[in-house]
């Protein structure tokens, strides 16, 4: 298979299952701005500047994919439901990438590296607010640490980044987007970020984060802001057996309101 199948088929597959965000990028880009506590390393070797690799991501398209795929499977007669180990959203995301990774290259001798943004150990460590701004196709955020798409905002959840390091591709780098931000929204973000990094523990404190997250979208009204039930997910309900719970009452809610 050609490398321009491979993305085809990558990009093809991946945005079937909601992730839309697609981005192609060298994994020297990130090299050049990765932290020191999380370079981009494969079997502990540098990967080479020229290898190309993809960042993939989820608009809110995703969260409408997943409650399908949730409600489906808790509707199964299988005794091992899906999405059980661990966090139900991640579940859905690697289940569907792995998959689609394994039909692609069953039938070619090609290696490739997987990494999750939920993974915080070293070496599967990576900073992906900045491989995102690597590829110029988001601006980094420097005081709130978000990654801000030039249409979607912050609205974006990365999710996974995948390595082929036999593959490289001559590859020009866009020039790096302008920031989006007044200069009044910059630092209502950075007050904002201040005042929910200083605030207690308690319930209420994820709103505090929501409110970050709302002034670099420049307000609570941006076209792809998230669903109230996708930001409680992510940002209230921590412990994964409380998202389950979280996720079994909105599919009920759901199930009630068709029979209605």
């Amino acid at each position: 298979m050609a490398f321009p199948n491979i993305e085809s088929s990558l990009r093809q597959g991946c945005n079937e299952f909601g992730l839309d965000i697609f981005v192609k990028l060298k994994c020297g880009w990130y090299s050049q701005v990765s932290p020191p506590t999380a370079p981009l390393l494969i079997d502990e070797k540098r990967v080479d500047d020229q290898v190309v690799g993809f960042l993939l991501g989820g608009t809110k398209t995703l969260w409408v994919s997943f409650l399908k795929a949730y409600s489906a499977d808790l509707s199964s007669s299988s005794s091992s439901p899906l999405y059980q180990e661990g966090d139900p959203l991640d579940t859905y995301v690697r289940k569907n990438i792995e998959s689609l990774l394994e039909n692609i290259t069953s039938s070619l001798s090609l290696s490739f590296h997987i990494f999750y943004s939920w993974e915080v150990n070293y070496p599967k460590l990576l900073s992906f607010g900045r491989l995102a701004s690597s590829s110029c196709s988001f601006f980094f955020e420097e005081n709130t640490h978000l990654a801000c798409h030039p249409t979607y905002g912050p609205w974006v959840s990365l999710k996974a980044f995948i390595v082929f390091p036999s593959l490289s591709e001559s590859l020009s780098r866009p020039p790096p987007p302008a920031c989006p931000l007044s200069s009044q929204s910059l630092e209502e973000a950075k007050q904002s970020f201040q005042e929910a990094l200083s605030a207690p523990e308690d319930t209420e404190k994820w709103k505090l984060w929501v409110k970050v997250r709302d002034c670099v979208a420049g307000g609570p009204h941006h076209p792809f802001r998230y669903s109230e039930d996708e930001i409680a997910y992510y940002y209230g309900k921590r412990d994964f057996q409380e998202r389950h719970r979280f996720l079994q009452n909105i599919v009920q809610k759901k199930s009630d309101g068709d029979c209605k």
